[in-house]
């Protein structure tokens, strides 16, 4: 009974309709493109964010996913979702071209409740370590390690 939203554009999108369509698939899976990039309203009714990308330099939305307590499922590509989800705490990375895993994460964690909402939980508290505060920290520590003060 859970139904998927697909959000976003790309070549791919006349086939999914069509899939859909002829699948009978509409009460179970919906496609929509971004109305804006302000996705909150979005995470805040979702319940897994799921990353099909398999190249992603660095995925600042599962970023934005995990700060909304989602827990996120990836493809643990070379780049990018390795450096944000700690596998198996706050989300799930499977190996980069398998759907079968990336079905299987999923279906793990639609079949239990209680590791989705530890993982969110966890997602939440990780992602604090992007947050603009500590980022610009590092970065003042950086120049102040590269340009020292001039007495």
């Amino acid at each position: 009974n859970w139904c998927w939203k697909i959000i976003g554009t790309g070549e791919q999108k006349d086939s999914l309709l069509r899939f859909i369509l002829k699948q009978d698939l509409s009460n179970q899976l919906q496609y929509t493109e971004p109305v804006s990039y302000n996705m909150e309203s979005e995470y805040s009714t979702a319940s897994i964010y799921v990353m099909t990308s398999r190249v992603e330099p660095f995925g600042m939305v599962l970023v934005e996913a995990m700060s909304h307590g989602l827990p996120c499922i990836a493809f643990d590509c070379e780049t990018g979702p390795r450096h944000i989800i700690t596998n198996n705490i706050d989300g799930i990375l499977v190996g980069n071209e398998n759907p079968e895993k990336l079905a299987e994460a999923i279906a793990t964690l639609i079949e239990d409740k209680e590791k989705r909402s530890q993982m969110g939980t966890a997602a939440f508290e990780n992602v604090k370590r992007f947050s603009s505060d500590i980022i610009l920290k590092k970065w003042e520590a950086l120049f102040n390690e590269l340009l020292p003060a001039k007495n």
